[in-house]
């Protein structure tokens, strides 16, 4: 009966002020008991509190859904999954952490709204010369395209048209006239023709040489812009030059 009662004591006063009595068993068993207990309440308190943040940030991405980038804000909410499956709330944290760093750096790719300056300028260009070769041609013969268009031209457009390769963007759609799917390199191999040149162009382009070397600069800046590289400084120079004397010579 003195035992019990020593026991009895030792947890009831460990109840009330958090401690047991010195040299119960029973009371630190108990005492060891509350500690961990207390222990886990408050981890579970603590990581509570961290998946709550984790709701939160969630809640901020999904309401910048529109102005994200959808791959970025994928990886984002995948970090915020894992940091919210973690049974530690120092994990939970660290992972959250490393998603508000992750938007704190984010630098969202800018969508072109339109086409660049350099695509509009080369699109002009191009339409210009085309439609100076289908009315200058045409009005020296309606079978211009087999009469006035070396072979290799013809052949290499046909064979484009057939796959439907137009060289450009705008050049789109089911029946297009073979004109469509010329190169530069090509535009220069009509108009410096013998015949063309003399009978359709001279008055026009005036020399034949010098327009040689503009549609061979032109084609290598063209490829840049058609495939989405950053034209250098020269670059972009020289086509803003030799697209306005050409255009000058086309529609002046």
């Amino acid at each position: 009966m003195e035992e019990a009662g020593t026991a009895i004591g030792g947890a009831l006063t460990s109840d009330f002020f958090g401690r047991s009595r010195p040299g119960s068993r029973a009371g630190r068993a108990l005492f060891r008991q509350q500690r961990l207990a207390q222990q886990r309440q408050a981890a579970l308190t603590r990581r509570t509190g961290a998946v709550a943040i984790v709701a939160r940030l969630r809640a901020e991405v999904e309401g910048s859904r529109d102005h994200l980038d959808e791959r970025f804000r994928r990886s984002l909410m995948g970090l915020l999954a894992e940091a919210e499956n973690a049974h530690r709330a120092d994990t939970i944290l660290r992972r959250t952490g490393e998603a508000v760093d992750r938007v704190l750096s984010y630098a969202p790719r800018v969508t072109p709204q339109g086409p660049s300056e350099d695509y509009a300028l080369l699109k002009r260009l191009e339409e210009a010369v085309r439609g100076r070769i289908v009315r200058s041609l045409s009005a020296l013969t309606p079978d211009w395209w087999i009469q006035r268009v070396p072979p290799d031209v013809r052949s290499n457009a046909e064979r484009r048209k057939t796959t439907r390769r137009s060289m450009w963007p705008w050049h789109e759609g089911p029946d297009l006239p073979l004109i469509h799917y010329v190169d530069f390199a090509d535009y220069s191999k009509i108009i410096c023709r013998k015949d063309n040149w003399r009978e359709a162009f001279a008055d026009t382009f005036r020399d034949s040489e010098l327009l040689r070397a503009k549609l061979r600069e032109l084609e290598t800046i063209r490829n840049d812009v058609a495939h989405t590289r950053e034209l250098t400084g020269t670059s972009r120079e020289k086509l803003r030059v030799y697209s306005r004397d050409l255009l000058n010579l086309i529609e002046g």
